[in-house]
């Protein structure tokens, strides 16, 4: 390694005010997107799967219609699995005008970044967006409704991890909706709950989804669906029809990628006859930020709403500034089950949060206790010595005598 020069990071090529071509970037971004369907098109015929391309909706129970350039074909089918995903939801006074107020994802598609964007309710996928375009050289504002921008974490992460993208300059703006806005030229003046005001040259729109649902003729199969037009499913990922299973942001407003992954896995094991339940508490939930999050589990905070009676303890992890100083730059937390002191849990914010996530998932899947965690012999890696240093510390703290 010593021999070779290391390739500039993105962030650094941008600091050192080297000129970017964004729109090359976003060309190659969406080139790989399309790369990589190709790709699984090309795995899937290989494994003698059959594709249809065309638009598809139920004709009677077991049957889809498809409708393609070529006509329309009836396939029918004892097992069907829907995965028609949603598309982005606007507000209902502030609608998509396709250049200066936009779903979030479509920011690439744009050849120049604007210099201030105001993300609104953007969640994950806003903080990893913000992450970017702050690198590329544009002035994110980060904009939730609520208090938090991932309400329904650990209190003690949320917190380390909304300070720590404040330190990288992303405005953060909680606890505030749009109450109108101006297009003023190239420029759109914004208006906020409390009389906060000031200008910015795009609106990208996170928030709630719309479930792609209308045009499978679902009533007429009776498939139940939610009030904002969900498909409703259980733990199997089957729908009020036998049969039928749905999965993705189908049936939720929200796309989560490792969520929507494990509910496909589920639905085709049930397909083929093997009993399978979705497991959420199993499922890594990671947020590819400046810095990452990580969570998977329980927290301390909820444990008990799943039936746990949890402890649990937080570690700092620390990193180097520029000029060589020691800094804190990530915080993880460990949430195990009193009696079996196996471990539930775990929420990381740090640099190298998707090295670290696995080996947790792994210890939560194989029912690790703290014990098994502490004694873990990590070698020449570190990415697991901070949870190897925290399971130590809650176990010294249940040793000491109460």
């Amino acid at each position: 390694l010593g021999k070779f020069p290391q390739p500039q990071k993105l962030e650094e090529v941008a600091e050192n005010d080297l000129q970017l071509d964004i729109g090359k970037i976003f060309d190659k971004a969406n080139t790989l997107s399309k790369a990589y369907s190709e790709k699984w098109k090309s795995d899937l015929e290989v494994k003698g799967v059959h594709l249809e391309i065309g638009e598809g909706s139920f004709v009677e129970v077991g049957k889809v219609e498809v409708k393609t350039l070529g006509g329309v074909e009836l396939i029918s089918s004892e097992k069907i699995i829907l995965a028609t995903g949603s598309s982005p939801k606007h507000p209902d006074t502030i609608p998509f005008d396709k250049e200066m107020i936009v779903p979030l994802e479509e920011l690439t598609r744009f050849r120049e970044l604007p210099e201030k964007v105001l993300i609104m309710d953007g969640g994950a996928h806003g903080c990893e967006m913000a992450s970017l375009i702050r690198v590329l050289g544009c002035k994110p504002f980060l904009c939730e409704k609520g208090s938090r921008i991932l309400p329904d974490q650990a209190p003690e992460i949320m917190d380390f991890f909304e300070s720590q993208i404040r330190k990288k300059k992303l405005k953060l703006i909680l606890n505030k909706g749009i109450k109108s806005i101006f297009k003023n030229g190239e420029s759109i003046d914004v208006s906020l709950d409390g009389g906060l005001k000031f200008p910015i040259s795009k609106i990208l729109f996170g928030g709630t989804r719309t479930p792609i649902s209308a045009s499978l003729n679902i009533e007429s199969s009776g498939i139940r669906k939610g009030e904002f037009g969900e498909i409703l499913s259980d733990e199997k990922m089957e729908t009020s029809l036998p049969g039928v299973f749905a999965i993705g942001s189908l049936i939720r407003n929200q796309r989560i990628l490792g969520k929507n992954y494990e509910e496909a896995k589920v639905s085709v094991y049930n397909c083929l006859g093997k009993a399978r339940e979705l497991n959420v508490d199993r499922i890594p939930f990671i947020i590819h930020s400046d810095p990452e999050v990580g969570v998977i589990g329980c927290h301390l905070e909820n444990a008990h709403h799943k039936g746990f009676r949890a402890i649990g303890a937080s570690s700092t992890l620390e990193g180097f500034n520029a000029d060589g100083s020691i800094s804190q730059n990530g915080l993880l937390k460990l949430t195990i089950e009193r009696e079996s002191r196996k471990l539930i849990g775990a929420q990381i914010v740090a640099p190298n949060v998707s090295k670290m996530l696995p080996f947790v998932s792994l210890a939560i899947k194989k029912g690790l206790t703290i014990k098994d965690i502490a004694n873990f012999s990590v070698g020449v890696s570190d990415s697991f010595l901070p949870i190897v240093d925290t399971a130590r510390k809650i176990l010294n703290d249940l040793k000491k005598p109460r």
